[in-house]
């Protein structure tokens, strides 16, 4: 489908469009803008663009990978749709066997953070052939509406790296992973344990494997469970008692034999694709002597770096098939 906003990444210059790193559109053909936009495609939500200038807002962006047979993939596409409505989500565009999906950006969406963690959970945790996994970032964006009678929502975020880093390491460990900064804004509702420490531009940056939904609580125990996590701050320190978080916290601070008994003495039940990847990293570590840095830098090794033309991507505007 033509017609989609561009998702940038940090960098870049200012652009025609008055978003740092947005180049003008070419016009589209008026016969083509009615080939593109059939009847049966309608926006999912109410949008919340209106045109003007550029605009920030907090929204969070998700690539969900399709693990499946072949002849799931309509299935897949189906199944995106539907958790999509559920979960306030706006979804951008098929690419091979990956989906864009945006919350909080051309469709509203309270407690977006917790909305795309689910999202991407009950994904995952279908019963069906369909295999799905994914990767969340969210941050701040700026957007603004742009073009003539067909108007296109650009968006620009710095924090596309992340996402760019964590999707790939998503795919092969069928794990559905966030940084700490949406884990922190969703930890009311979300469990999850930091995997991994990779380097990603100048920071390190934290992995999160996401677990499940909290369960619900007892409602005469409702005001003792949000003092406990409200007491918390807004750090996860929640993670103090998690073994392989600590595993991680250890890594940091170059402690990798004691990481390494920590991860070796985890049950088996405790364990998922993405513990034994930071196992094995870890006892090479162990095994070479080797520093946080090569414990970064190795990280890397086996993801396919982005080029920079990634960022500048378009998707396709937020749609839902029409019911009926």
């Amino acid at each position: 489908m033509w017609a989609p906003p561009l998702l940038r990444g940090g960098g870049g210059g200012g652009g025609g469009n008055g978003v740092p790193g947005v180049p003008n559109d070419p016009p589209l053909p008026g016969n083509a803008i009615k080939q593109a936009l059939p009847g049966e495609v309608k926006p999912h939500i109410e949008p919340i663009l209106t045109s003007g200038p550029a605009k920030t807002i907090l929204c969070a962006w998700g690539h969900v990978h399709f693990n499946g047979p072949d002849d799931d993939s309509p299935r897949f596409v189906d199944l995106v749709y539907a958790k999509a409505k559920k979960f306030q989500a706006g979804v951008h565009s098929f690419l091979g066997d990956k989906a864009d999906v945006t919350w909080n950006v051309t469709l509203r969406a309270p407690s977006f953070e917790s909305k795309s963690l689910e999202f991407l959970l009950e994904l995952r945790n279908d019963r069906g052939d369909t295999k799905a996994c994914g990767a969340v970032s969210s941050g701040k964006g700026h957007f603004r509406m742009a073009g003539g009678e067909l108007q296109t929502p650009l968006l620009h975020v710095d924090w596309l790296p992340r996402l760019q880093a964590l999707s790939p390491l998503a795919a092969p460990h069928d794990a559905v992973l966030t940084c700490r900064y949406t884990y922190v804004h969703a930890q009311f509702f979300i469990e999850a344990r930091c995997v991994d420490l990779i380097r990603v531009g100048e920071e390190n940056l934290d992995v999160f494997e996401v677990l499940r939904v909290r369960p619900p609580k007892d409602a005469n125990k409702d005001e003792e469970w949000l003092y406990t996590l409200q007491s918390q701050g807004n750090t996860g320190s929640d993670l103090c008692s998690d073994p392989v978080s600590a595993a991680v916290k250890m890594c940091r601070q170059e402690r990798f034999p004691e990481a390494l008994t920590v991860l070796e003495g985890l049950p088996e039940a405790h364990h998922s694709k993405m513990t034994h990847r930071l196992q094995d990293k870890v006892q090479r570590c162990v095994e070479r002597n080797l520093a946080l840095s090569d414990f970064l830098a190795n990280t890397m090794n086996g993801i396919r770096q982005q080029d920079a033309h990634i960022q500048g991507q378009r998707l396709g505007p937020a749609t839902m098939k029409s019911s009926s």
